[in-house]
Protein backbone atom coordinates (compact mmCIF):
# COMPACT_ATOMS: atom_id res chain seq x y z
CA UNK A 1 0.00 0.00 0.00
CA UNK A 2 1.25 3.18 -1.14
CA UNK A 3 2.55 5.62 1.70
CA UNK A 4 1.57 8.67 0.10
CA UNK A 5 -2.45 10.06 -0.27
CA UNK A 6 -4.59 8.76 -3.36
CA UNK A 7 -5.89 11.82 -5.14
CA UNK A 8 -8.23 11.44 -8.05
CA UNK A 9 -6.40 13.30 -11.15
CA UNK A 10 -8.73 16.05 -11.70
CA UNK A 11 -8.18 17.57 -8.63
CA UNK A 12 -4.32 18.35 -10.06
CA UNK A 13 -4.73 18.20 -13.30
CA UNK A 14 -7.22 20.08 -15.69
CA UNK A 15 -8.33 20.17 -19.78
CA UNK A 16 -6.47 22.76 -21.10
CA UNK A 17 -7.26 22.87 -24.99
CA UNK A 18 -5.70 25.58 -27.06
CA UNK A 19 -7.90 25.20 -29.94
CA UNK A 20 -7.23 27.10 -33.09
CA UNK A 21 -9.59 27.37 -36.17
CA UNK A 22 -8.03 25.38 -39.40
CA UNK A 23 -8.90 29.05 -41.74
CA UNK A 24 -6.44 30.66 -39.64
CA UNK A 25 -3.92 28.47 -40.52
CA UNK A 26 -1.31 27.72 -44.16
CA UNK A 27 -0.21 24.81 -43.06
CA UNK A 28 0.28 22.41 -40.09
CA UNK A 29 3.06 20.86 -37.97
CA UNK A 30 1.25 17.57 -37.33
CA UNK A 31 2.26 15.34 -34.47
CA UNK A 32 1.31 11.96 -33.29
CA UNK A 33 0.58 9.75 -29.75
CA UNK A 34 3.00 6.38 -29.94
CA UNK A 35 0.75 3.87 -27.99
CA UNK A 36 2.59 2.11 -25.36
CA UNK A 37 3.71 5.13 -23.61
CA UNK A 38 6.26 5.74 -26.32
CA UNK A 39 5.76 9.43 -26.47
CA UNK A 40 4.98 12.13 -29.14
CA UNK A 41 6.37 12.13 -33.01
CA UNK A 42 6.44 14.18 -35.68
CA UNK A 43 4.52 14.10 -38.84
CA UNK A 44 4.54 15.85 -42.51
CA UNK A 45 3.34 19.26 -42.84
CA UNK A 46 -0.45 18.69 -43.79
CA UNK A 47 -2.81 21.98 -45.50
CA UNK A 48 -5.99 22.42 -43.39
CA UNK A 49 -8.04 22.52 -46.93
CA UNK A 50 -6.57 18.35 -47.10
CA UNK A 51 -8.66 17.63 -43.79
CA UNK A 52 -12.37 17.89 -42.93
CA UNK A 53 -11.29 19.25 -39.42
CA UNK A 54 -12.56 22.85 -38.34
CA UNK A 55 -9.90 23.15 -35.85
CA UNK A 56 -6.56 21.71 -34.62
CA UNK A 57 -5.21 21.70 -30.71
CA UNK A 58 -2.17 23.27 -31.04
CA UNK A 59 0.81 21.83 -27.89
CA UNK A 60 2.01 23.69 -25.32
CA UNK A 61 5.22 22.29 -23.55
CA UNK A 62 4.89 20.57 -20.16
CA UNK A 63 1.23 20.21 -20.87
CA UNK A 64 -0.43 16.37 -21.01
CA UNK A 65 -1.78 14.28 -24.17
CA UNK A 66 -4.37 12.04 -24.84
CA UNK A 67 -5.52 10.23 -27.60
CA UNK A 68 -9.13 9.27 -26.84
CA UNK A 69 -9.31 6.66 -29.31
CA UNK A 70 -6.20 4.78 -27.92
CA UNK A 71 -5.55 6.06 -24.37
CA UNK A 72 -6.38 2.44 -23.15
CA UNK A 73 -3.32 1.18 -24.95
CA UNK A 74 -0.65 3.96 -23.55
CA UNK A 75 -1.16 6.51 -26.07
CA UNK A 76 -0.32 9.08 -23.04
CA UNK A 77 2.60 11.72 -22.94
CA UNK A 78 3.56 14.42 -21.43
CA UNK A 79 4.68 17.31 -24.05
CA UNK A 80 8.11 17.75 -24.64
CA UNK A 81 10.02 21.29 -25.44
CA UNK A 82 10.67 20.03 -29.30
CA UNK A 83 6.67 19.73 -29.73
CA UNK A 84 6.20 23.64 -28.58
CA UNK A 85 3.58 24.72 -31.27
CA UNK A 86 2.82 21.81 -33.26
CA UNK A 87 -0.55 20.69 -33.89
CA UNK A 88 -2.63 17.57 -32.95
CA UNK A 89 -6.47 16.53 -34.28
CA UNK A 90 -9.10 17.35 -32.39
CA UNK A 91 -9.95 13.48 -30.98
CA UNK A 92 -6.47 14.46 -28.86
CA UNK A 93 -7.51 16.55 -25.79
CA UNK A 94 -4.85 18.53 -23.38
CA UNK A 95 -4.38 19.24 -20.04
CA UNK A 96 -2.16 21.43 -17.74
CA UNK A 97 -1.52 20.47 -14.10
CA UNK A 98 -0.98 22.37 -11.13
CA UNK A 99 2.18 23.48 -10.76
CA UNK A 100 2.36 23.84 -6.88
CA UNK A 101 0.77 19.93 -6.95
CA UNK A 102 1.80 18.02 -9.97
CA UNK A 103 4.86 17.58 -11.83
CA UNK A 104 3.95 16.29 -15.06
CA UNK A 105 7.23 14.60 -15.40
CA UNK A 106 6.19 12.41 -12.55
CA UNK A 107 2.93 12.01 -14.40
CA UNK A 108 4.08 10.79 -17.39
CA UNK A 109 6.45 8.29 -15.32
CA UNK A 110 3.79 7.10 -14.04
CA UNK A 111 1.19 6.57 -17.04
CA UNK A 112 4.00 4.37 -18.58
CA UNK A 113 2.70 1.61 -15.98
CA UNK A 114 0.18 -0.75 -18.10
CA UNK A 115 -1.90 -1.20 -14.75
CA UNK A 116 -2.89 2.67 -15.90
CA UNK A 117 -3.82 1.11 -19.12
CA UNK A 118 -5.78 -1.77 -17.59
CA UNK A 119 -7.62 1.24 -15.53
CA UNK A 120 -8.46 3.55 -18.73
CA UNK A 121 -9.55 0.20 -20.82
CA UNK A 122 -11.96 0.07 -18.02
CA UNK A 123 -13.56 3.13 -18.18
CA UNK A 124 -13.22 3.56 -21.83
CA UNK A 125 -16.86 3.34 -23.62
CA UNK A 126 -17.88 2.06 -27.33
CA UNK A 127 -18.46 -1.11 -29.38
CA UNK A 128 -15.70 -3.09 -29.59
CA UNK A 129 -11.86 -3.70 -28.78
CA UNK A 130 -10.70 -0.92 -31.93
CA UNK A 131 -13.77 1.34 -31.13
CA UNK A 132 -13.12 2.19 -27.09
CA UNK A 133 -12.99 5.62 -26.44
CA UNK A 134 -12.00 7.40 -23.59
CA UNK A 135 -12.98 11.08 -22.49
CA UNK A 136 -11.49 13.11 -20.63
CA UNK A 137 -13.54 13.33 -17.83
CA UNK A 138 -12.96 9.82 -17.45
CA UNK A 139 -8.84 10.60 -17.82
CA UNK A 140 -9.32 12.69 -15.03
CA UNK A 141 -11.34 10.34 -12.97
CA UNK A 142 -7.91 7.92 -12.57
CA UNK A 143 -6.92 7.85 -8.51
CA UNK A 144 -2.47 8.34 -8.54
CA UNK A 145 -0.38 8.08 -5.56
CA UNK A 146 0.56 12.09 -4.90
CA UNK A 147 4.14 12.61 -3.15
CA UNK A 148 4.76 15.87 -2.37
CA UNK A 149 6.32 18.00 -5.36
CA UNK A 150 9.97 17.93 -3.74
CA UNK A 151 9.28 14.30 -3.76
CA UNK A 152 7.89 13.56 -7.50
CA UNK A 153 11.09 15.84 -8.63
CA UNK A 154 13.56 13.06 -6.94
CA UNK A 155 11.61 10.06 -8.05
CA UNK A 156 11.67 12.12 -11.53
CA UNK A 157 15.64 12.46 -11.55
CA UNK A 158 16.41 9.43 -10.18
CA UNK A 159 14.02 7.50 -12.80
CA UNK A 160 15.57 9.88 -15.76
CA UNK A 161 18.81 8.32 -14.45
CA UNK A 162 18.13 4.84 -14.47
CA UNK A 163 16.85 5.48 -18.26
CA UNK A 164 19.57 6.95 -19.65
CA UNK A 165 21.54 3.53 -18.08
CA UNK A 166 19.18 1.54 -20.09
CA UNK A 167 19.74 3.58 -23.16
CA UNK A 168 23.25 3.19 -22.81
CA UNK A 169 23.03 -0.18 -22.49
CA UNK A 170 20.70 -0.81 -25.64
CA UNK A 171 23.06 1.28 -27.61
CA UNK A 172 25.75 -1.25 -26.74
CA UNK A 173 23.60 -4.33 -27.33
CA UNK A 174 22.68 -2.48 -31.00
CA UNK A 175 26.38 -2.13 -31.62
CA UNK A 176 27.02 -5.79 -31.11
CA UNK A 177 24.01 -6.90 -33.30
CA UNK A 178 25.45 -4.61 -35.88
CA UNK A 179 28.65 -6.43 -35.89
CA UNK A 180 27.36 -10.17 -35.24
CA UNK A 181 25.24 -9.02 -38.53
CA UNK A 182 27.99 -8.03 -40.66
CA UNK A 183 29.82 -11.01 -39.77
CA UNK A 184 26.91 -13.34 -40.98
CA UNK A 185 26.58 -11.68 -43.90
CA UNK A 186 30.30 -11.29 -44.39
CA UNK A 187 30.44 -15.25 -43.52
CA UNK A 188 27.61 -15.62 -46.50
CA UNK A 189 29.14 -13.92 -49.21
CA UNK A 190 32.44 -15.73 -48.38
CA UNK A 191 31.03 -19.38 -48.28
CA UNK A 192 28.24 -18.66 -51.10
CA UNK A 193 31.44 -17.18 -53.25
CA UNK A 194 29.37 -15.47 -55.36
CA UNK A 195 26.86 -18.69 -56.33
CA UNK A 196 23.21 -17.91 -56.29
CA UNK A 197 20.29 -20.28 -56.16
CA UNK A 198 16.48 -20.02 -56.06
CA UNK A 199 15.39 -20.95 -52.55
CA UNK A 200 12.63 -23.01 -54.12
CA UNK A 201 15.26 -25.67 -55.92
CA UNK A 202 16.81 -26.77 -52.62
CA UNK A 203 13.86 -26.42 -50.27
CA UNK A 204 9.97 -28.12 -50.65
CA UNK A 205 7.06 -27.30 -48.51
CA UNK A 206 6.36 -30.45 -46.34
CA UNK A 207 3.48 -30.95 -44.61
CA UNK A 208 2.46 -34.12 -42.34
CA UNK A 209 -0.97 -33.16 -41.04
CA UNK A 210 -2.39 -35.21 -37.81
CA UNK A 211 -5.67 -35.86 -37.46
CA UNK A 212 -7.33 -34.83 -34.23
CA UNK A 213 -8.25 -37.40 -31.98
CA UNK A 214 -11.14 -37.15 -29.42
CA UNK A 215 -8.94 -38.28 -26.19
CA UNK A 216 -5.58 -36.74 -27.45
CA UNK A 217 -3.15 -34.49 -26.24
CA UNK A 218 -0.67 -32.49 -28.60
CA UNK A 219 2.19 -30.46 -27.50
CA UNK A 220 2.67 -27.32 -29.10
CA UNK A 221 4.99 -24.51 -29.93
CA UNK A 222 4.84 -21.44 -31.77
CA UNK A 223 7.04 -19.32 -33.72
CA UNK A 224 8.54 -15.93 -32.76
CA UNK A 225 8.79 -12.97 -34.86
CA UNK A 226 12.25 -11.10 -35.58
CA UNK A 227 13.79 -14.60 -35.69
CA UNK A 228 13.45 -15.70 -32.32
CA UNK A 229 13.01 -19.47 -33.00
CA UNK A 230 10.46 -21.27 -31.04
CA UNK A 231 8.49 -20.88 -27.94
CA UNK A 232 5.81 -23.25 -26.18
CA UNK A 233 2.44 -22.46 -26.15
CA UNK A 234 -1.21 -23.32 -25.63
CA UNK A 235 -4.41 -22.60 -27.54
CA UNK A 236 -6.04 -24.49 -24.59
CA UNK A 237 -5.40 -27.16 -21.67
CA UNK A 238 -2.61 -27.31 -19.93
CA UNK A 239 0.19 -24.64 -20.80
CA UNK A 240 1.96 -25.93 -23.87
CA UNK A 241 -0.64 -29.05 -24.72
CA UNK A 242 -3.64 -29.02 -26.59
CA UNK A 243 -6.74 -30.71 -25.10
CA UNK A 244 -8.84 -31.66 -28.31
CA UNK A 245 -12.00 -31.22 -26.48
CA UNK A 246 -11.20 -28.03 -25.65
CA UNK A 247 -9.51 -27.02 -28.94
CA UNK A 248 -11.49 -26.08 -32.28
CA UNK A 249 -8.43 -26.68 -33.87
CA UNK A 250 -9.14 -30.35 -36.34
CA UNK A 251 -6.04 -30.73 -37.32
CA UNK A 252 -2.14 -29.99 -36.84
CA UNK A 253 0.68 -30.83 -38.48
CA UNK A 254 3.51 -32.79 -37.26
CA UNK A 255 7.45 -31.65 -36.74
CA UNK A 256 10.27 -33.92 -37.44
CA UNK A 257 13.73 -33.37 -35.97
CA UNK A 258 16.11 -31.51 -37.59
CA UNK A 259 13.20 -29.78 -39.85
CA UNK A 260 13.04 -26.23 -40.74
CA UNK A 261 9.75 -24.44 -39.20
CA UNK A 262 8.22 -21.52 -40.21
CA UNK A 263 5.10 -19.13 -40.85
CA UNK A 264 3.77 -17.85 -43.99
CA UNK A 265 4.51 -14.31 -42.75
CA UNK A 266 8.23 -15.38 -42.77
CA UNK A 267 10.04 -15.44 -39.30
CA UNK A 268 14.27 -16.65 -39.28
CA UNK A 269 14.39 -20.45 -39.30
CA UNK A 270 14.85 -22.77 -35.84
CA UNK A 271 15.88 -26.08 -35.55
CA UNK A 272 14.04 -28.57 -32.95
CA UNK A 273 15.43 -31.94 -31.56
CA UNK A 274 12.26 -33.53 -30.49
CA UNK A 275 8.50 -34.28 -31.79
CA UNK A 276 6.25 -31.63 -31.88
CA UNK A 277 2.87 -30.36 -33.15
CA UNK A 278 1.88 -26.92 -34.42
CA UNK A 279 -1.70 -25.47 -34.72
CA UNK A 280 -3.02 -24.24 -37.61
CA UNK A 281 -3.04 -24.16 -41.53
CA UNK A 282 -0.87 -21.15 -41.16
CA UNK A 283 2.16 -23.23 -40.01
CA UNK A 284 4.18 -25.12 -42.30
CA UNK A 285 7.45 -27.19 -41.88
CA UNK A 286 10.41 -26.57 -44.47
CA UNK A 287 12.34 -30.19 -45.38
CA UNK A 288 15.88 -30.36 -47.43
CA UNK A 289 15.51 -32.69 -50.00
CA UNK A 290 18.83 -34.49 -49.52
CA UNK A 291 18.52 -34.09 -45.93
CA UNK A 292 21.06 -32.43 -45.02
CA UNK A 293 21.33 -28.52 -43.67
CA UNK A 294 20.66 -25.96 -45.97
CA UNK A 295 19.97 -21.92 -46.62
CA UNK A 296 16.42 -21.17 -45.60
CA UNK A 297 15.05 -17.68 -45.66
CA UNK A 298 12.74 -15.02 -44.58
CA UNK A 299 11.18 -12.23 -46.91
CA UNK A 300 11.45 -8.62 -46.01
CA UNK A 301 9.47 -5.86 -48.21
CA UNK A 302 11.91 -5.56 -50.86
CA UNK A 303 14.54 -8.24 -49.42
CA UNK A 304 15.01 -11.54 -49.19
CA UNK A 305 17.37 -12.47 -46.24
CA UNK A 306 19.25 -16.21 -46.37
CA UNK A 307 20.51 -17.54 -43.17
CA UNK A 308 22.40 -21.28 -42.23
CA UNK A 309 20.99 -23.45 -39.04
CA UNK A 310 24.04 -25.58 -38.81
CA UNK A 311 24.77 -24.43 -35.77
CA UNK A 312 22.95 -26.30 -32.50
CA UNK A 313 22.27 -22.86 -30.97
CA UNK A 314 21.32 -20.45 -33.90
CA UNK A 315 21.53 -17.04 -32.45
CA UNK A 316 18.43 -15.72 -31.42
CA UNK A 317 17.52 -12.29 -32.67
CA UNK A 318 16.40 -9.76 -30.43
CA UNK A 319 13.25 -7.66 -31.68
CA UNK A 320 13.88 -3.74 -31.75
CA UNK A 321 13.57 -2.06 -28.58
CA UNK A 322 10.70 0.36 -29.38
CA UNK A 323 9.46 0.44 -26.06
CA UNK A 324 10.16 2.64 -23.15
CA UNK A 325 11.81 1.30 -19.68
CA UNK A 326 8.63 0.50 -17.80
CA UNK A 327 9.94 -2.03 -15.92
CA UNK A 328 12.73 0.60 -14.18
CA UNK A 329 9.65 2.68 -12.90
CA UNK A 330 7.93 -0.79 -12.28
CA UNK A 331 10.76 -1.89 -10.18
CA UNK A 332 11.75 1.62 -8.35
CA UNK A 333 7.71 2.41 -8.03
CA UNK A 334 7.07 -1.06 -5.94
CA UNK A 335 10.12 0.17 -3.98
CA UNK A 336 8.59 4.02 -3.15
CA UNK A 337 5.43 2.29 -2.25
CA UNK A 338 3.29 2.95 -5.57
CA UNK A 339 0.87 0.70 -5.72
Amino acid sequence: MSRWPSVELGEVLHTQIDAVESAELETVNLAGVYGFARGLFKREPISPLDTTYKRFHRLNAGDFVISSPKAWEGAIARIPEEFDGWFLSPVFPTFRANPDRLNTRYLDWYCKREAVWTQLQGKAKGMGARRESVSPAQFLSLNIPLPTIDEQQCIVARLDQLAEKVRQIDQHLDAIDAVAEALLISLHHKFAAERMVRLGDIIELFEESELIKPDGQYPQVGVRGFGGGLRQAGIGGNGNVIQSLQSPVCRCHRAKPSQRLGRRAGSLPARIGRHVCLAGVSNFSLQTRSGKPCLSGRTDQNAVVLVTTSSRNPRRWRPPRTHPPRAVFEHRAAHAGIT
